[in-house]
């Protein structure tokens, strides 16, 4: 056990730190008792844990990865693998003949769990595999289906009519996450998470058939959590910092209700209005200022 925690931790330092580092995260490894514990920090980020243990009562459950500010696992605030995967038997290995490739995926899910969280000014919503390199619906064709509602079908419908797509949201039973699904006439299509853009997700993809095919970009396709709200998403009050270009708002804009305007556009051409709104949900007031930019299209500060 002692040469499986040793391997870890050197072949860590040879593919886990550099990538790290490269990232931006600083790093400290340790070995304590039966248990590789790896601290990382970031100025723009929780601090984390990554460990296991080869302790007999705890080796099944391979490498995890925590909140953690004094090096000890918090069961409560694990990332990842996500509840869902734990509980469905996928790990990260700390052994075996492909330990490279599960450091590369462990860092290549965490890092891209740490740019979510930033996108979405809090914590990614759950689905059944946090894998970050498939470009696919992660989660089981058997467990989807198609959401419709009336408020829904028109935000999509004015997206496919503009973007030349066509839109589909599904919904899988078993984590109850969203996938927004967009395919054009040449057959190419994108699967994106509720804070994913087609852009960057897909980025390589653009430049390859830009350079093979003289193909455009796939059009701009963005999840944003409004849409997820209007799918049916549940989100709690204070949850998320920001909520697309609601800045500072914590509550849903679908349960705002309005209670008053405090100024009304003046200026035709950057025309800005401020009201005040109370949340249905929790009674908050928020005073929002609404700012519309013909470049930039419409800013809530709040």
């Amino acid at each position: 056990m002692d040469n499986i925690r040793q391997n870890y931790i050197d072949t860590f330092n040879n593919i886990g730190v550099p990538l790290l580092t490269n990232y931006g995260f600083k790093t400290e490894l340790s070995l304590i008792n039966e248990s590789v514990k790896i601290q990382i920090e970031h100025e723009d980020y929780p601090t984390y844990l990554i460990t296991f243990s080869t302790h007999h009562l705890d080796y099944e459950q391979g490498v995890l990865v925590c909140k953690s500010d004094n090096q000890k696992l918090n069961y409560e605030e694990i990332i990842l693998p996500n509840q869902l995967e734990r509980k469905n038997g996928k790990i990260y290995n700390y052994s075996g003949k492909e330990l490279k490739s599960e450091i590369l995926r462990l860092i290549n899910d965490f890092r891209y769990y740490n740019i979510l969280l930033n996108r979405l000014s809090g914590t990614p919503f759950l689905y059944c595999s946090s894998d970050s390199i498939s470009k696919d619906i992660t989660c089981k064709n058997s467990n989807l289906k198609e959401v419709k509602n009336d408020k829904l079908d028109a935000t999509i419908t004015q997206e496919s009519k503009s973007r030349q797509t066509k839109i589909q949201i599904f919904k899988c039973d078993e984590c109850n996450g969203l996938w927004k699904q967009a395919s054009e006439n040449n057959k190419r299509k994108v699967s994106l998470k509720i804070g994913e853009n087609s852009d960057s997700k897909y980025f390589e993809e653009n430049q390859r058939d830009f350079k093979e095919l003289k193909w455009n970009s796939f059009p701009l396709t963005l999840f944003p959590i409004k849409e997820g709200l209007l799918a049916g998403i549940k989100i709690s009050c204070g949850q998320f910092s920001d909520i697309d270009n609601y800045f500072g708002l914590s509550c849903s804009p679908l349960s705002l209700i309005h209670v008053k305007s405090i100024s009304k556009p003046e200026n035709v051409g950057h025309p800005v209005k401020v009201d005040l709104f109370k949340c249905s949900n929790c009674n908050q007031l928020h005073e929002i200022t609404e700012e519309y930019d013909s470049h930039k299209g419409t800013r809530f500060d709040c």
